[in-house]
C-alpha cells in the first residue's frame, strides 16, 4: 500500500527494490486508482521477456480488461484502438521508439526495469523520455536503481524531474 500511495502522491517517481517484493502490485494499484477516478490510458513499458506476465497480472490483480499489446505485427491497430477507447496499453523498450505518441490524455506511464533507460544516447532511452514527458504520471521500477552508477541514476532522475537531475 505504502508504494501506491508514495506513487500516487509524488505523480512522478522511481519505486526501486528489489526482485518479488511487490513493484508490479503497487503500479496497477495505482493504475486502478486513477481509473477509478476517471483516468482511461495507461501505458506499462517492460521487456519483451516479461510482457506476458504483465498481461497476466494485470488480469489476475485487477477488474481491468482493456489491455491492448502494442507488440509485433498488430501492434498499429492496437494502438489505433488504445487511442481512442483507453485502457492498458502494454508494449516494449524496442517497440516503443518506432510508435508515435498519440494525441490523448496518458494519465499515467510505468516503465519497468526502467535501469535498461539509463543511456541517454541510447535510442530507447530517447523513447522513453519522450512517452514521459507526454504523461501525466510517471512511475520508473527497478530492482537496481543504485547498484551500477550514479550518473546512470541521475539519468533517470532526469526522465521524471529534470531540475532535480540538474541538482545532484
Amino acid at each position: 500500500a505504502f508504494g501506491a500511495k508514495f506513487a500516487l502522491a509524488q505523480g512522478r517517481t522511481i519505486l526501486g527494490d528489489e526482485m518479488g517484493l511487490g513493484k508490479t502490485l503497487e503500479a496497477l494499484a495505482m493504475i486502478c486508482h486513477l481509473r477509478s477516478e476517471g483516468a482511461t490510458h495507461f501505458l506499462v513499458v517492460c521487456p519483451a521477456s516479461v510482457l506476458t506476465n504483465w498481461e497476466q497480472e494485470i488480469r489476475r490483480h485487477t477488474r481491468l480488461d482493456d489491455i491492448r499489446r502494442l507488440h509485433g505485427q498488430e501492434r498499429g491497430r492496437q494502438l489505433g484502438w488504445w487511442a481512442e477507447q483507453g485502457g492498458v496499453a502494454l508494449t516494449t523498450f524496442g517497440t516503443l521508439g518506432s510508435m508515435d505518441i498519440p494525441a490523448i490524455d496518458l494519465a499515467a506511464t510505468i516503465v519497468d526495469e526502467a535501469h535498461l533507460a539509463k543511456n541517454p544516447e541510447a535510442k530507447r532511452t530517447q523513447a522513453v523520455r519522450a512517452w514521459l514527458q507526454h504523461s501525466q504520471r510517471a512511475l520508473l521500477m527497478s530492482g537496481t536503481p543504485m547498484e551500477n552508477r550514479v550518473d546512470e541514476f541521475i539519468t533517470l532522475v532526469s526522465h521524471i524531474n529534470p531540475p532535480l537531475s540538474d541538482t545532484i
